[in-house]
């Protein structure tokens, strides 16, 4: 089996070094995601914050948007986005103050049964941190490009061609302070660039109400009230990287943005979609030219294509060949005052989306936990779900293969060859 693991740790409320084991091999990349939320106990009424980031011994990066109410009729928003962080959690407070962070990391090395970071800021609250750990048998390599706003735009210098990727998000300030942000987060296999994005405003419409978007595009999204910031689509998968371009639906020209990718080329990969269940019970998901070694899920909220709305569910999560599966959920907007934001990490679930009403409590709208690894696909068993259908992404990997060879192989297999 491949050497993938899905776990999290709590971070230590002092600075310094904080040594990750028990993996049971070396790891050659990771990805970390996290909320303000020491797994499930330790909700914040106020503040809802979710990152994701990624690391190599080359490369780090994080992101995430948090909103936090300030008071019964004002929202702040924030975000970080960086490549100095793989593990980051923020916040932010009244207008001007800039964001704060709150608990601050870096990887310092990879161990043979796991991993050391550095926390550079930390508080007497532990932090719940997940983790995706990718070995030795895995082609990895984490890269970044500037998206176009007209293309095309390639990465290249990979040591290998790529048949997989992970983007943990891009974010634009896009009023040049904290109060409008955008961000997405993105998926790709040999043939496709799934992504989905959400906008976040302090802007107000008639009804008194805070005004956001999301989306889910067969691209790489930045939104900003139902407006594309960036539509990016994938032209081609080369020899050490990919190129992209912009779709048309750009409404440029958009500031110059990296976007970070975790990318992987000795792997079977496959990029779908997904409706939630309205009823509890299992979705199948089938018809894979492989059998799963991981999954990665991401979210945000109903399939509007791209109208203006009032709430919005965030959520990305991951599972392992074992079961295995973490995720961190956001409820990242409010409906009518004085609602509260919110945030969750589940320890048990690979797809959560929450919900937190004007009395400070926060309920899951949807759960879903992956019950079955199949020859062809996988079962996601929904232990709680509502009326609203919600969107879900997710990117399915196989096991790595040998040779680069073997890898060529299976990009062509992706692209119909």
């Amino acid at each position: 089996m491949a050497n993938v693991l899905v776990g999290h740790f709590l971070s230590n409320t002092v600075t310094g070094d904080q040594d990750v084991l028990g993996i049971g091999f070396e790891p050659k990349a990771v990805i970390f995601f996290n909320a303000n939320d020491a797994a499930g106990v330790n909700f914040l009424t106020n503040e809802g914050a979710a990152f994701r980031g990624i690391a190599d011994t080359g490369l780090e990066y994080a992101s995430g948007i948090l909103k936090a109410q300030t008071s019964v009729t004002t929202v702040q928003a924030s975000r970080y986005i960086g490549f100095v962080n793989a593990a980051i959690q923020s916040w932010t407070v009244p207008s001007p103050v800039p964001v704060v962070q709150s608990h601050q990391a870096s990887l310092v090395t990879f161990l043979p049964d796991g991993f050391r970071i550095n926390w550079s800021l930390t508080s007497v609250t532990p932090m719940a941190v997940g983790y995706m750990v990718f070995g030795q048998d895995f082609s990895v390599q984490a890269s970044s490009l500037i998206l176009p706003n007209a293309g095309p735009t390639s990465m290249t210098g990979l040591p290998f061609m790529p048949t997989a990727a992970f983007s943990p998000g891009t974010e634009i300030s896009l009023t040049g302070n904290s109060q409008t942000d955008a961000f997405a987060m993105a998926f790709l296999d040999a043939t496709t660039l799934m992504g989905n994005a959400v906008a976040i405003t302090q802007n107000r419409d008639g009804a008194g109400r805070k005004i956001q978007s999301e989306t889910t595009y067969p691209a790489f999204i930045n939104t900003s009230a139902g407006v594309a910031q960036y539509d990016i689509q994938l032209d081609s998968i080369n020899a050490d990287g990919f190129t992209v371009s912009d779709a048309g639906g750009s409404s440029g020209p958009p500031p110059a943005v990296p976007a970070p990718f975790l990318m992987f080329g000795n792997i079977p990969a496959v990029v779908g979609a997904f409706n939630s269940r309205t009823t509890l019970g299992t979705l199948v998901i089938s018809g894979l030219p492989f059998q799963p070694s991981c999954l990665m899920f991401s979210s945000v909220g109903p399939n509007t294509g791209g109208a203006a709305i009032t709430t919005c569910q965030t959520s990305f999560g991951v599972c392992d060949a074992a079961l295995n599966q973490r995720s961190v959920s956001q409820y990242v907007f409010q409906t009518s005052n004085p609602a509260r934001p919110s945030a969750f990490f589940s320890t048990t679930d690979a797809f959560v989306q929450t919900f937190s009403t004007s009395a400070g409590t926060r309920s899951n709208t949807h759960v879903a936990n992956v019950s079955a690894i199949n020859p062809d696909g996988f079962d996601l068993l929904f232990t709680a779900t509502n009326a609203t259908v919600q969107r879900g992404l997710y990117l399915a990997m196989g096991e790595p293969v040998a040779s680069a060879a073997a890898a060529k192989r299976l990009m062509m297999m992706g692209m119909g060859a």
